[in-house]
């Protein structure tokens, strides 16, 4: 098993949500290998792309308390790449909730 460098030291990256439980994650370069699914830890305060391989990658970045209470009431998040703030990727993953 491999491991994954923290997404946020390659490239910028953010989340953004909305109180109907809609979430994005947006990217600038090209990730590794297909995505999975997306992990939240609660515990953790973390988002994790969970790479084809099963193995996670850490985001990275801060998530504040709005988003977080956004997040746990999404079952789907959309992943999109932006190159010259145009969406050149994107797809639909489960998110999964960690709460314990």
């Amino acid at each position: 098993m491999s491991s994954f460098d923290i997404l946020s030291a390659k490239m910028r990256c953010g989340v953004f949500t909305n109180s109907k439980g809609q979430a994005l994650i947006v990217y600038d370069k090209e990730i590794a290998s297909p995505i999975q699914w997306v992990e939240y830890d609660l515990s953790e305060n973390q988002l994790y792309l969970v790479h084809e391989d099963g193995i996670p990658q850490p985001m990275g970045i801060d998530i504040g308390a709005d988003v977080q209470s956004h997040l746990v009431n999404s079952q789907k998040i959309m992943l999109a790449r932006l190159s010259e703030s145009k969406i050149t990727e994107q797809n639909l993953v489960s998110l999964v909730i960690k709460d314990y």
